[in-house]
């Protein structure tokens, strides 16, 4: 039943399963994204203070009858419920924008098996994602497996990840990088509401072209991300000295 469509990719070998779950904490509240059959759902409602499964694929309703589903494509959703714990078996071709997604909610922990591929692009500060996760999160590969541990087999090997949102506070850079899917001018704009009016951080656009100002901010460059977040920083070390003096 996995359609390559929706890069499905489900985890058969039972000692996979128990490898993944035995990382995941007890007595937490557990949001399941993609359970599919609901091999791993069935592991993880014995662990979990409460378990909500949220499923794109209505074709998986008859196994999911005994569980609390959400019938829904994750990345549309405009508010997620509460949880603390996130635990996904990812299809490999949503990873990067449910990180985006992530950006924007308070949770603990996540345990996600990507591809190994995906894994190496989070971890590299020379790619634009790894970039932008690096301000937000800690990224610790726990497990590795074979591809035949997953029905349809993928290309590459998979890890499974711990990721850890950073308790370092706030920030311009943050604040900025949560409006991904806005303009640049108009998530500027809005990062310093309560700062500075719109007119001042319009004085700040004459250091960027046109094209990246026009531009939403999770398509512009790592280049110009970059040039932008030293604008930001600059401007959070006046707004201290201002604050002291």
């Amino acid at each position: 039943m996995a359609d390559f469509n929706l890069g499905q990719h489900f985890m058969i070998d039972r000692k996979a399963i128990l490898r993944l779950v035995s990382h995941v904490p007890e007595g937490k509240v557990i949001l399941e994204i993609g359970p599919g059959t609901g091999i791993l759902s069935r592991e993880l409602k014995s662990k979990a203070k409460k378990l909500i499964l949220i499923e794109r694929d209505k074709r998986f309703e008859p196994y999911l009858k005994d569980y609390d589903v959400i019938f829904d494509n994750v990345l549309e959703m405009k508010k997620l419920p509460k949880f603390e714990v996130v635990v996904s078996n990812l299809p490999f071709n949503i990873v990067e924008p449910l990180f985006f997604k992530l950006l924007r909610v308070d949770f603990e922990e996540a345990y996600l098996t990507i591809s190994k591929r995906t894994y190496k692009k989070l971890t590299s500060r020379t790619s634009k994602l790894g970039h932008i996760v690096s301000h937000f999160f800690d990224i610790e590969k726990l497990e590795e497996f074979d591809k035949d541990s997953f029905y349809p087999q993928p290309r590459v090997r998979a890890v499974l990840v711990r990721v850890r949102p950073k308790k370092d506070g706030d920030s311009l850079v943050k604040k900025f990088l949560r409006m991904y899917d806005k303009k640049v001018k108009n998530a500027l704009i809005d990062t310093f509401i309560g700062i500075k009016t719109k007119n001042q951080v319009r004085e700040l656009f004459v250091r960027f072209d046109e094209a990246v100002l026009n531009t939403r901010v999770r398509n512009i460059s790592l280049e110009d991300l970059k040039r932008i977040e030293a604008m930001l920083l600059e401007e959070e070390r006046n707004l201290r000295r201002k604050e002291s003096s």
